[in-house]
């Protein structure tokens, strides 16, 4: 399925400001030239898993670094404005998407 085409950015959007979180995943696509798999924390359960082992208590269970809290439909819906989403999967506590660099239209 994947191989030499393939781009991998995990744990990276949530620390990414809203400005460059597109050229980003552009930046992934054009150095994938094929697959992309990106993946996040899923909120609000990364959170709920912090403070139920006692981390970050008093940031309500926010990892420091983290500025971007996504749920699983809001990462999916940023990825697929720049790629072509594939495949989704949510294994606790991440939202993993698995997606194809679009042909570039040549007209």
């Amino acid at each position: 399925m994947f191989g030499r085409n393939l781009a991998r950015c995990y744990r990276c959007s949530d620390r990414l400001s809203v400005a460059i979180k597109a050229a980003a995943l552009r930046e992934l696509a054009r150095v994938a030239r094929r697959d992309v798999v990106v993946s996040v924390p899923r909120e609000p359960i990364w959170r709920i898993a912090n403070m139920g082992r006692g981390k970050y208590l008093r940031e309500l269970g926010n990892t420091p670094g983290h500025i971007n809290h996504w749920s699983k439909g809001a990462f999916v819906s940023v990825v697929a404005d720049e790629l072509a989403v594939r495949q989704v999967r949510a294994p606790f506590p991440w939202t993993m998407v698995a997606a194809e660099v679009r042909p570039v239209d040549a007209s």
